[in-house]
């Protein structure tokens, strides 16, 4: 406890001395795509480049009119923490910005208190929106790949893509077979469109294994 206690003094002292520098690092999620409907956790990194004292952090994704906010103790110089925020569940097809920043007394260095990017939600789970407004239809969404994964021959070169869990192209697709051997074991996404129909993007669940 006493070490504690000296330990945070110490922060606070060195911040006042020479000046706080804290800032985001990343946003660890959301990134990517995400799937439209299944909650996540917003998380980012938040490094303290020299001691400081508390540090508040807030994050926001604008659209949803999601905002939280949380306060870390005094950070130790070259500690890099991690701010997790109440969970949200995307609802809607969209693309999307999320915003995470800090706020510290006697901050020296505020171009690094601000970090944003943008992610895309989508429906990756097997439940997709029929032309119909309101009506969703399931379909066959589960596909066990082995060294190979088969796509139609009406498949888009183009447009077809083999994404990891957080949304990452990790190869591109063709009609035919795809070597996936290369690639660890685990779930994978793909996501295909029909040759002359590129609206038409389907999406399904790939495990992958050896």
């Amino acid at each position: 406890m006493k070490l504690c206690v000296l330990a945070s003094a110490f922060c606070l002292l060195t911040s006042i001395a020479l000046g706080a520098d804290v800032g985001i690092d990343t946003i660890v999620s959301p990134t990517g795509t995400v799937d439209s409907g299944v909650p996540l956790v917003p998380k980012c990194a938040v490094h303290a480049y020299t001691g400081t004292g508390q540090v508040d952090v807030h994050f926001v994704i604008p659209e949803a009119g999601y905002h939280d906010s949380l306060t870390l103790p005094p950070l130790p110089p070259g500690l890099v923490d991690s701010a997790t925020f109440k969970p949200w569940a995307p609802n809607a097809r969209d693309s999307m910005t999320a915003v995470a920043w800090v706020h510290c007394s006697g901050d020296t260095y505020p171009q690094n208190d601000t970090f944003r990017l943008r992610f895309f939600v989508d429906v990756l789970s097997g439940i997709e929106e029929s032309p119909r407004v309101g009506v969703r239809t399931m379909r066959p969404v589960l596909t066990m790949a082995r060294g190979m994964l088969f796509l139609p021959s009406s498949t888009s070169s183009s447009l077809s893509c083999l994404l990891d869990v957080s949304g990452r192209k990790v190869m591109g697709l063709h009609p035919g077979a795809n070597g996936v051997s290369r690639l660890a074991p685990g779930v994978y996404f793909e996501r295909s469109a029909a040759s002359g129909e590129p609206s038409a993007v389907s999406v399904r669940k790939v495990i992958i294994t050896r």
